[in-house]
């Protein structure tokens, strides 16, 4: 199993690109993200996803190690193969998809080409609880890092947290709650009736 490979871009063009290593040409099929991220002649690290099946053997390339993972979660998934696992990959960063699962935003993986709402609906299904309380914490952490201190939503997020509720449940809440110039008291309100129907709806 080829875990990553080292070496100068010989190729670039259409989502596939050679990498040259020690003499031999290995060829990998990458998102068009990565793709526009590399020059030909450069010297880069491809982490690798090697399939094989009975007509061949296709090598899938990755940029970063977070890529590699949530690219291995995304095929494991019915209905999402590997391309369809680079296009999610190519309309959103692996922190971007970790958001989506956790908030179960449909949305954001139809904007991906040959993703539809049933393959979304399966995603989310599939690999919410896969993603570890670690990974959620840092999904959060980034999504909240672009609000300042006293930010009305940040401290929606924090209260929902005193009360009980689950770092995913508050931000999902709250993301799905507040409009631009809402105070914190009134994000809450509707967060706290949206958890609320949902609590009722599951039991």
């Amino acid at each position: 199993m080829i875990a990553y490979i080292r070496g100068a871009v010989e190729f670039n063009s259409d989502g596939y690109i050679i990498i040259e290593a020690c003499g031999v040409g290995y060829g990998a099929f990458v998102s068009g993200r990565s793709a526009a991220a590399v020059k030909t002649g450069e010297e880069i690290k491809l982490f690798t996803y090697e399939q094989t099946r009975e007509d061949g053997r296709s090598l899938y390339g990755f940029l970063s190690r977070d890529e590699l993972d949530i690219f291995s979660l995304l095929i494991t998934v019915t209905g999402v193969g590997p391309k369809a696992a680079l296009a999610i990959l190519n309309a959103m960063r692996p922190k971007e998809i970790n958001l989506a699962i956790l908030t179960e935003d449909l949305s954001a993986f139809i904007k991906a080409p040959g993703i539809g709402k049933k393959t979304s609906q399966m995603i989310i299904l599939k690999l919410k609880d896969k993603i570890k309380a670690d990974e959620a914490d840092a999904v959060m952490a980034a999504q909240l890092s672009v609000t300042e201190p006293g930010d009305a939503k940040r401290e929606s997020v924090e209260a929902l947290i005193t009360l009980g509720y689950s770092k995913s449940e508050a931000l999902k809440a709250v993301l799905e709650s507040a409009l631009p110039e809402m105070k914190t008291e009134q994000i809450i309100k509707l967060a706290l009736r949206k958890l609320n129907r949902q609590g009722s709806f599951n039991g």
